[in-house]
């Protein structure tokens, strides 16, 4: 029986024989019906060129490995190859299946013809040879698949407004992309082999801990950071590096990819700016002020500090505002801000609640006559006189102050009570201050 008609007739024992060999070998990347199917076809594919006759030239050209022009296995080794890069195969892996089908053959062939004269010897050299030149085929167009692959990604990376980089476990730079090196002010060749926390930039603490967190757990890192070019232009971007396993599930690398959100981050800071802070005088707004208060409420309940909250009105406002106009009275309320501003620390906050009302919370205070003098300052600098455009004005403000904790915990109440307490001053004569006193019946 020619080796052809054994391939044939004997497909189904063939293939059991190649299935226990090749299980061990591909694990589970497909199912065995799909194995099965693939082995079949190139064996059925190399039983049709057995049983080609051969001339010499073609005998010669075969034991070379060289291709036939138009030969049958060329079609099936190609799309075997491509299938199997797309697949997921390594190139050892497609070399074994072939290995596991040339020995699966030699094998039952053998056990069937126990001695074989010259003729099962040339079938078996033209199966070998057909094994070889299918597998050359594969591997070929394996490779041109992986190579084309590589050239798009190559392409994609290259020409992506994001920075790409690889780094070995070091941090000595393996790939940068041409955004990267646009970045740095730097071509790709004066990168390569470079260590990426040398490159001059001031994140380099915050990136060596990020990347030894990849290197520590096996998992993605990302975030957000501040990057200054070597021109000095800020930048912000949002990032993710990326653990590279080999094939023993070991971290060989690490790939990371920025993406400059400076545009969206000024977006987000100047929405955040208009929802917290007054538009007139640049000071934190009612909103950014409540978030402030139970702030300085947290603190005083956690370290045990005492802070103060003052609430303040300009006396005679509305008397400019009516002779010089609502600019004017714009004008006013911008220096007062100023005025009052320069009266505190840089940790205390002024906010303006609306019209010509101002609050201000002293934090961190130790004796009450702390808080006196600084009401008496910002009373003093508030009774100077205003120049707006040609005109000069004079104003004064009133003042009421309550403590925390000691009256009291809870915003609202705090509020009321420095409410009353200005409206104690008001009464009293205005351009002073009055202490909340809990002892007095609110009206």
């Amino acid at each position: 029986m020619k080796l052809s008609a054994f391939i044939r007739d004997n497909i189904e024992p063939i293939l059991q024989e190649w299935e226990n060999f090749a299980k061990t070998l591909f694990k589970a990347k497909q199912t065995k019906k799909i194995l099965r199917d693939h082995a079949q076809k190139m064996l059925l594919v190399i039983a049709v060129d057995l049983q080609q006759e051969q001339s010499k030239s073609e005998q010669i050209a075969k034991s070379k490995g060289l291709k036939q022009q138009q030969d049958i296995t060329d079609t099936a080794a190609n799309q075997h190859g491509v299938m199997r890069f797309n697949e997921g195969f390594s190139i050892i892996e497609l070399t074994a299946e072939y290995r596991a089908l040339r020995a699966s053959v030699t094998k039952l062939w053998g056990n069937a013809k126990k001695q074989m004269d010259a003729s099962d010897i040339n079938d078996l050299v033209r199966f070998n040879e057909a094994i070889d030149q299918i597998l050359n085929e594969s591997i070929d167009s394996y490779s041109s698949t992986k190579e084309q692959q590589i050239r798009h990604l190559a392409t994609m990376i290259s020409s992506s407004p994001d920075l790409s980089y690889i780094i070995d476990l070091d941090g000595v730079l393996l790939y940068v992309n041409e955004a990267m090196s646009n970045l740095y002010q730097k071509p790709a060749y004066d990168m390569l082999g470079r260590v990426i926390y040398d490159l001059g930039n001031h994140i380099k603490p915050k990136q060596q801990a990020q990347i030894q967190s990849v290197l520590d757990t096996g998992k993605a890192c990302h975030g957000d950071q501040v990057f200054y070019s070597p021109s000095g232009k800020e930048y912000f971007f949002e990032y993710i590096y990326t653990p590279i396993f080999d094939e023993n599930g070991k971290i060989e690398a690490i790939a990371g990819n920025s993406r400059d959100i400076t545009e969206r981050k000024q977006a987000e800071d100047q929405l955040w700016q208009v929802a917290n802070y007054d538009a007139l005088t640049s000071l934190p707004n009612r909103r950014l002020f409540s978030d402030r208060l139970d702030q300085a409420i947290k603190q005083a309940m956690r370290a045990n500090k005492r802070f103060a909250l003052l609430s303040l009105d300009l006396d005679r406002f509305k008397k400019v505002n009516d002779k010089l106009g609502h600019g004017a009275g714009d004008i006013l309320l911008q220096q007062a801000g100023v005025r009052i501003k320069a009266c505190v620390r840089d940790m205390d906050t002024v906010a303006r609640m609306g019209g010509d009302e101002f609050t201000v919370i002293l934090t961190n205070i130790g004796q009450v006559d702390q808080v006196k003098i600084v009401a008496d300052k910002i009373l003093n600098e508030l009774s100077k006189r205003f120049q707006i455009k040609n005109e000069f004005v004079d104003i004064s403000a009133s003042i009421g102050i309550t403590l925390c904790p000691q009256d009291g915990m809870e915003p609202e109440a705090l509020l009321r009570q420095a409410d009353k307490a200005l409206y104690d001053a008001k009464n009293s004569g205005r351009n002073q201050y009055k202490i909340y006193n809990p002892n007095q019946s609110e009206k």
